[in-house]
């Protein structure tokens, strides 16, 4: 399926008039500080001069008190309170939300994972809901948090980022803003204090903030949204297919294949052969299966004790034009079979 169809898979119809739906819009950058929230908050302030029903669902001012001011005369609903470990933290309170049922709502932090006691592990599932219940929603997001660059980010930039979004969440959005502004002004606003308290600058500037770091995500973000726009307007034929395993490193495949696929707008389509040889690589393949899931896959099973072959004919009767390849709990054979069988006609990539 391409980024459209797999966008609508998880939001069929995200017109309020016709299906009931909110309306989910996302605040995008590439850092903390670039002013998604103050943006987002802006907006809003316009949308109640309007008269129209808006409210702060949560906010995360990180205790700037331009954000705090502009957040003045918005209704907002109490968080929840949880303990963990000793401690209290703020959690956005759904129910409430769902109670109170307003056009809008603001939810900052769209990565956010949630305390154990909450119903949803993850925010984005909070703001699924929200729309389901025909809410519409302004949320925040930042760019090193989509599932598909994780890979990137972390050979880039040497970080592990580990609150991720699946990204038929942002294909799903029915506006994405860029928030974009250059990296040494970012800079600047970090060392006289307006992102972070003033004893966290130096820890921020030797590491996440340097300048080719914020360089790099800024132009991974940039892209993003270029990819965007050109798969908005144009229509796919390519369908690409991503073979499935239980490898630790099958994670990294498809998520160039997920890269791939928007790029092209293609069909994304990720095979996997159930036999006996998977048993004991069975809890990989699920995760693996669950992360083709999350990046807009359809996931086809097929049967059979040669996944070469099983492989090689639903390629040529499915009419997929490219193939990606990884490593594999199988012989390299079999990759080589699909690869001899199917090259003269389908593209494949070895990644």
């Amino acid at each position: 399926m391409n980024q459209n169809e797999r966008a609508s898979r998880y939001l069929k119809d995200a017109n309020l008039e016709t299906s009931g739906r909110g309306k989910l819009k996302i605040f995008f950058g590439y850092a903390a500080g670039v002013g998604k929230t103050y943006s987002m908050l802006a907006e809003a302030q316009d949308l109640k001069q309007e008269g129209q029903d808006v409210i702060i669902g949560y906010l995360e001012d990180h205790g700037r008190a331009d954000t705090r001011n502009l957040a003045r005369g918005l209704e907002s609903i109490p968080v929840k309170k949880e303990s963990y470990k000793g401690m209290y933290l703020q959690e956005f309170n759904l129910d409430g939300a769902l109670e109170r049922h307003p056009q809008t709502i603001l939810v900052d932090e769209l990565a956010h994972t949630n305390t154990k006691k909450s119903r949803h592990l993850k925010r984005y599932q909070d703001i699924q809901e929200l729309l389901t219940a025909g809410i519409n929603v302004y949320t925040t997001l930042n760019v090193q948090h989509l599932e598909s660059l994780h890979d990137i980010i972390f050979e880039q930039l040497n970080v592990d980022i580990q609150e991720r979004v699946p990204d038929y969440i942002f294909d799903m959005a029915n506006q994405v803003k860029l928030i974009d502004i250059e990296p040494n002004d970012l800079i600047n606003r970090l060392k006289i204090g307006k992102i972070y308290a003033r004893n966290h600058i130096r820890q921020a500037l030797a590491n996440f903030f340097k300048s080719e770091n914020l360089t790099t995500l800024r132009e991974l973000a940039l892209r993003k949204m270029t990819l965007r726009l050109a798969t908005n307007s144009k229509v796919g034929t390519d369908r690409l297919l991503v073979c499935l395993s239980g490898s630790k490193s099958n994670e990294r495949v498809i998520r160039s294949a997920a890269q791939m696929a928007q790029a092209f707008n293609s069909d994304f389509i990720a095979v996997y052969v159930k036999n006996n040889q998977f048993n004991k690589w069975e809890e990989n393949l699920n995760n693996n299966i669950s992360l083709a899931h999350q990046l807009g896959a359809k996931v086809i099973k097929l049967q059979g004790e040669n996944p070469a072959l099983q492989i090689t004919e639903y390629a040529k009767e499915s009419s997929v034009t490219k193939i990606v390849l990884g490593a594999s709990p199988y012989k390299k054979i079999w990759q080589n079979t699909i690869y001899t069988c199917v090259s003269n006609r389908i593209s494949v990539t070895r990644s």
